[in-house]
Order: structure tokens, then sequence, then C-alpha cells
């Protein structure tokens, strides 16, 4: 069976007359338009987040945990690379972290974890932040992956009090004392 060719769409940025010299006025405002919502659906780092993601403390390689690694330039964003000596690899600071294929800045994943925090629904949050629910279900599962297994060693011991719900224990795990479920 033979796979379809997908048919190679030219980005909407890239117009056969942005090139040229004389622009119209209605192509100005179209190019112009064009640009905003581009800017607007994808945003860059600010200066404050690189030099926030470059000031983070390396100390092993991100991808084999060796201590011989070298300075060796930056990206194109501004961004520190790394060269592990042991690996023969490159990474940087946010190699392995939730981050790590980042095409976003970290100021939109703040937005996104301030609305989870509120209990914004999913698809108020990926309206917020300008992106699909699918984005949004996806980021959300990144999310408790990180999380999965934090809570393994915490045991609950006295009195516990949780923000005033009610919360029953399974019927074998309930205890009798004076006759009476506790």
């Amino acid at each position: 069976m033979k796979s379809k060719k997908r048919k190679k769409y030219t980005p909407l940025r890239s117009f056969s007359w942005s090139k040229s010299e004389a622009k119209t006025t209605d192509q100005l405002l179209v190019e112009s338009t064009v640009s905003e919502w581009y800017d607007a659906k994808h945003r860059t780092m600010s200066k404050e987040e690189i030099i926030f993601i470059n000031s983070l403390p390396i100390e092993n390689c991100r991808l084999c945990d060796s201590s011989e690694f070298t300075k060796n330039g930056h990206r194109k964003d501004g961004i520190q690379i790394y060269f592990c000596k042991t690996c023969h690899h490159q990474f940087n600071p946010l190699t392995n972290t939730i981050f790590d294929p980042k095409k976003i800045p970290i100021s939109e994943w703040i937005e996104y974890l301030l609305h989870l925090f509120e209990f914004h629904s999913l698809h108020s949050t990926a309206y917020d932040n300008r992106n699909s629910e699918t984005t949004a279900k996806y980021w959300f599962i990144k999310v408790f992956e990180v999380l999965k297994g934090i809570q393994d060693d915490i045991v609950l011991d006295g009195t516990v009090y949780l923000d005033e719900t009610y919360f029953s224990k399974a019927k074998q795990n309930k205890i009798k004392k004076d006759g009476k479920e506790l």
C-alpha cells in the first residue's frame, strides 16, 4: 500500500510578495496581522528567562551523570550548551526535565500551572494559554508524571484535617472500638 504524500504548505509568514520592496497597503496589513498572530502563538523567551535557565547549577551531565563536562557555546536563543567528555553528548540546563523538548517559554508553563492549581478546567486553561485542549491534557499528564511517587513515603499520623472533606476508609481497614466503627 502506497503512503500518501503530504502536501507541503508554505509557512504563513512567508508570502511570495514579502521580499518585494514595494508593498501595497493591503499587503502591509496582511503581513503585520499574520506576524502579530504568529508572535502571539509562538512566544519567545524573555532575557530574564534565559538568564534564569543559564543560572541553574550544573554539577553532572544530564544524560550519563558524569562530572566530566565543559561549556560548549550557546544555542540560537542564548541557552548555554555543555559537552560531556564521557558520553560525548551535548546537553543544556533543561535536558531531561519537564521543560526538555522546550518549544514554549517557561513563563507559559507557569501560567498553565497557576491555572491548574486554581482548579481551572482544561478547556479554560487551553483557551487562556492559546493552545489546543489536547496540549492542555498532555501538559496535565506531564505534570503528574513528574509528581508520580512523590508522596509514596508519606504516612499521616494522629489527627489529620483535610479541608473539611470526609474521606471514608475501605471496609476491610475499619477499626472497631467499643462496638463502633471508627
